[in-house]
């Protein structure tokens, strides 16, 4: 009874602390919803009560309370970006949007579109690059700075990269943030961009499924040390993902496309990625799940929806389609342990609980469907 108190506890916290923060008034320099408020007070009352959920023995028992809980503060955080949409932020680097979050510019703002589709509406924004005035969209690694004007950028991809240098307003959408998923993972230390950011437009590839596995299996610190030989040739010795491949072989965790080659570079899908996940939840292959129906399997084993699963295996499998599977796997129950999974990898070192918590408080916006 006293951890479903607990529970109750972080809901009530959501629910109050979203009513006083979207009530709040700001002063001429931070409107509507004062940004320091959500600093100061709805952030810390968040993260107490993860503190004493997430690290309080809840487990599986109480997986869907805490489950309700994350995705209440989620909505909370889009909420409140909404109401501060007229709010003028300033960024020197990369920013993350979604589908349908409009960015508008403001004199002197330069912007470079590093990953995802923009579209762009009304005037004033100049191709520095090409020393011309914007058509109906951005293009990639071209140079944009705002003059005079009233032009806005609208997100047509899932997700968007852009690098910005000045002065700003976002209205979100209420799109799903993977975005701010990838962020979350990365606090973690459970996902890293590729050299040149997070790239979530990009079709998965095998290495890259299989570093997210090991990551989630708290194995990752185990293979960068591994210093054992690799069978397959496509993955020499200079080779980024070398020792988590020849690592996970030597375990017995995957096996090659032939005998001496791994396709580290080949696309994976929802069905290879969901496979590595049930794996990581230790669900017993043959029993509980199958290759051949592991995305089928996720739904019924009430991991995720059959409508995320539609959304979700539609079409190439993006990088930001592992990522979203990644975190709400987080809140998967390990079938030998009892724990959720983001408790297995904390108790085992592997993530750091501080780290785990901060993540958790970094998503906005609602799950797919």
């Amino acid at each position: 009874m006293k951890r479903f108190s607990i529970v109750l506890l972080i809901l009530a916290v959501l629910a109050a602390a979203a009513g006083v923060a979207l009530s709040a008034g700001g002063s001429a320099a931070d409107p509507v919803v004062s940004q320091s408020y959500l600093d100061e007070v709805f952030t810390p009352q968040l993260e107490d009560a993860w503190q004493r959920a997430v690290y309080g023995g809840l487990g599986g028992t109480y997986r869907t309370e805490l489950l309700s809980a994350t995705e209440a503060a989620a909505e909370a955080r889009l909420e409140a970006q909404a109401a501060n949409a007229l709010v003028a932020r300033r960024a020197e680097g990369v920013v993350l949007l979604k589908r349908g979050d409009v960015l508008t510019p403001q004199p002197g703002c330069k912007i470079t579109l590093k990953e995802g589709t923009v579209a762009v509406s009304g005037t004033g924004l100049v191709d520095v690059t090409a020393g011309q005035a914007v058509g109906s969209a951005l293009s990639l690694e071209r140079l944009y700075m705002m003059g005079g004007g009233t032009a806005s950028l609208t997100v047509q991809s899932a997700t968007c990269e852009l690098t910005v240098s000045g002065v700003y307003q976002r209205t979100p959408s209420s799109e799903p943030d993977y975005g701010s998923m990838a962020l979350a993972l990365d606090t973690m230390g459970l996902f890293q961009g590729t050299g040149t950011g997070y790239r979530l437009e990009r079709t998965a590839n095998r290495a890259q499924g299989l570093v997210m596995f090991l990551r989630i299996l708290g194995l990752e610190d185990e293979a960068l040390t591994y210093t054992g030989s690799c069978p397959f040739s496509d993955v020499p010795s200079d080779h980024w993902a070398r020792p988590y491949v020849a690592y996970a072989y030597a375990q017995g965790l995957t096996e090659g496309t032939s005998a001496t080659a791994f396709s580290p570079d080949r696309a994976i899908t929802l069905q290879h990625y969901g496979t590595f996940l049930l794996r990581a939840l230790h669900y017993a292959e043959g029993d509980d799940f199958t290759y051949e129906t592991a995305s089928s399997d996720l739904s019924e084993l009430d991991l995720f929806t059959a409508a995320e699963l539609q959304s979700l295996g539609s079409g190439a499998f993006y990088r930001y389609r592992m990522v979203y599977l990644s975190y709400y796997g987080l809140f998967g129950v390990d079938q030998t342990t009892g724990q959720l999974l983001m408790n297995r990898l904390t108790a085992d070192g592997s993530v750091d609980r501080d780290d785990l918590a901060a993540g958790l408080l970094t998503v906005a916006g609602p799950r797919i469907g």
